[in-house]
């Protein structure tokens, strides 16, 4: 679930997301759900203002997953 989600917010392209969406859709319907009710263009690069772009994705929500 972990590697879709990070995938997902990394991708630079909307097809490279809509495909780790479907990959997080095969394990777990009620995640995508989840996802959903948050605003993508918060955490989703493929959607950040190409003005403010950066290299670098930290995951605050997967550090607190894993405490």
């Amino acid at each position: 679930m972990k590697i879709g989600f990070c995938g997902a917010a990394k991708a630079y392209t909307n097809l490279q997301y809509k495909s780790y969406l479907k990959d997080i859709i095969d394990m777990d319907k009620a995640a995508l759900s989840w996802l959903n009710n948050i605003n993508a263009e918060t955490w989703a690069r493929h959607l950040f203002d190409n003005e403010i772009k950066v290299e670098k994705v930290t995951f605050k929500l997967a550090e607190s997953l894993n405490s």
